[in-house]
């Protein structure tokens, strides 16, 4: 694929083969604001669940150094131990609240593209340790564009924020006054209010990202018209490869059906421009089956074999033609011939049972 190509060039959608080469390399649909919005939305649901659990469980288990600080050991091996054991404590509370997170973060990027795992994306590109490389990406127009993009995401989502916390924040000159747990109870309630407000704005954002991103991503997969047909030539096959290989397949098959003519009982002709060879078993077989047609030359070949086998040859130019078009090889032949071929097949057995030699040329 030439990627320095004109991109006006670039005018056919990408195929499924373009699109599953790309994610190989870890190229694929992805925005950050959706990820963002999904780890704010895990915040918000580790904050609803957990929170007052934690702190409940962190104030009982660590009341001990603010009740009685005296009575804490201070010798080298006792603080280990009990930092072991606060850190086990600490942990044994938290790791539920960082699992939750995890998986919110884990489904932000699940959604929006399939699993992939592609050695490329963890090859270091030394081409980004060249400082005038980095200077382009900076204020290349894709550069520019992402960093005009979130200085207004982030105007937007840092105004509603301070539009809607900004009556609350008059409250905290009070809250000096407020118990333990009040206080507590109105710091949860800013916090949850500041992540439920910035997670409705982000929504928006993260949608409309999204629709870009995607828009981008496609337009950036986009594919010449040169392109397909190469692509075609790879997935298919080049068409003359494609033509000799049909061509060997045909000499093969018609080599495997002028094989099978001396064993057939007939031949119908059309005196030199079609031949059908044809064999009845009453006992085996339902109704006569082709062995073998042809035409021009195939005809001449397989009335010559016929000839040199004592095969009948019954020259009926419209039966010949009628099942030259309708019969395929190794296959009975239709109804609609049953009775055109049963007589001559009558023909033929009635010469053998009078005792005479099957005759070479007999017209129908």
């Amino acid at each position: 694929m030439a990627d320095d190509q004109d991109p006006s060039q670039k005018t056919e959608e990408p195929t499924a083969r373009r699109l599953d080469e790309a994610a190989d390399k870890g190229e694929v649909t992805k925005s950050q604001d959706v990820s963002a919005w999904f780890g704010i939305l895990g915040m918000v649901l580790v904050v609803t669940i957990f929170a007052s659990h934690i702190a409940a469980r962190l104030g009982q288990g660590l009341a001990i150094f603010l009740a009685s600080p005296e009575d804490m050991p201070v010798d080298a091996g006792s603080l280990v131990m009990l930092a072991h054991r606060i850190g086990l404590f600490v942990a044994a509370i938290l790791i539920p609240a960082f699992i939750l997170q995890a998986v919110i973060a884990l489904l932000g990027t699940v959604i929006q593209h399939r699993p992939i795992f592609s050695m490329e994306v963890l090859v270091p590109d030394l081409m980004r340790l060249v400082p005038t490389s980095g200077l382009k990406r900076i204020f290349s127009w894709t550069g520019l564009l992402e960093t005009g993009k979130s200085m207004v995401k982030l105007t937007i989502v840092g105004g509603v924020a301070a539009r809607v916390l900004w009556p609350q924040l008059q409250k905290l000159p009070g809250a000096t006054a407020l118990g333990m747990g009040a206080l507590l109870q109105l710091t949860l309630h800013l916090v949850l209010l500041f992540l439920t407000t910035v997670l409705s704005v982000m929504a928006l954002v993260a949608a409309g990202d999204f629709v870009y991103q995607r828009w981008s991503f496609t337009r950036k997969m986009r594919m010449s018209k040169q392109e397909l047909r190469e692509e075609g030539k790879q997935s298919e096959g080049d068409p003359m490869v494609r033509a000799r290989i049909r061509a060997i397949r045909m000499e093969r098959g018609r080599r495997r059906m002028i094989a099978a003519v001396p064993k057939a009982d007939v031949v119908v002709a059309n005196p030199t421009h079609y031949a059908v060879a044809l064999k009845y078993d009453g006992e085996t077989m339902s109704a006569p089956t082709v062995l073998a047609k042809g035409q021009n030359l195939v005809a001449l070949r397989i009335r010559e074999i016929a000839e040199q086998n004592n095969i009948p040859v019954v020259e009926n130019p419209p039966l010949a033609r009628a099942l030259f078009a309708s019969c395929a090889i190794d296959q009975e032949i239709p109804v609609e011939h049953y009775r055109a071929v049963a007589e001559v097949i009558s023909y033929v057995l009635k010469l053998k049972h009078r005792g005479r030699p099957p005759a070479r040329r007999m017209s129908g």
